[in-house]
């Protein structure tokens, strides 16, 4: 947390200006996936149904149009009765969007692309007092998907900006957790990439040559 707090201050402090033809944006975001709970091969739903996510990202724009990548760290967990779930995940993603500006501040940004996923549930049974390695089961999810997202922004005079996404990852290919055991794989439908809200916080770059 300390290094994203630092890097959100050299963003915040170092961003003097912005222009509307060329900007490189960097930003970090935090917010919130919504995910599809499920048993697995368990009696009851293991899976949490909304895990924290932060990231960040760097975008190239020209005029209206942009390109860029960026990325997000999930770290969630679940708690019934007798199982405690720990899920982790990453995402990484690759953009292309268009800005639509309805004043000089305020911003409407469509974007979409491909991107991949990749989680990971642990699921200990805590009645079992025996070896941790035999009462946990690891679960694996991955998946290409297609991002789609809109998010509102607006842009202060020194070029920083604050904004507000809302996306959503279609899978490109079968959802499905796989439980891997000796030389079985057992396989259980998934929802491990939904609808996300985030918060972005960042600043624009003016990269417009000299005399421009």
């Amino acid at each position: 947390m300390k290094k994203v707090s630092l890097l959100l201050l050299i963003i915040l402090t170092t961003v003097s200006g912005y222009a509307q033809s060329r900007q490189v944006q960097l930003h970090l975001s935090a917010g919130m996936k919504f995910l599809q709970t499920s048993k697995l091969k368990h009696d009851v739903n293991v899976l949490p149904t909304a895990v924290p996510t932060i990231g960040g990202g760097l975008t190239w724009m020209k005029d209206r149009f942009l390109a860029g990548a960026e990325f997000s760290y999930s770290d969630g967990n679940e708690e019934t009765d007798g199982l405690s779930t720990v899920l982790t995940g990453i995402n990484f993603n690759i953009l292309g969007g268009y800005r639509m500006s309805f004043n000089e501040r305020t911003r409407l940004v469509f974007q979409s692309g491909f991107g991949y996923g990749l989680q990971h549930a642990s699921v200990s049974d805590k009645i079992y007092v025996g070896t941790s390695s035999l009462n946990t089961a690891m679960y694996h999810n991955f998946i290409f998907t297609i991002p789609v997202s809109a998010m509102i922004q607006r842009v202060n005079k020194n070029g920083t900006f604050i904004g507000a996404r809302l996306s959503y990852g279609f899978t490109v290919m079968p959802n499905e957790w796989r439980y891997m055991q000796s030389v079985s794989t057992e396989r259980y439908p998934a929802g491990s990439d939904g609808f996300n809200v985030q918060l972005i916080l960042g600043g624009l770059f003016n990269i417009n040559a000299p005399g421009r």
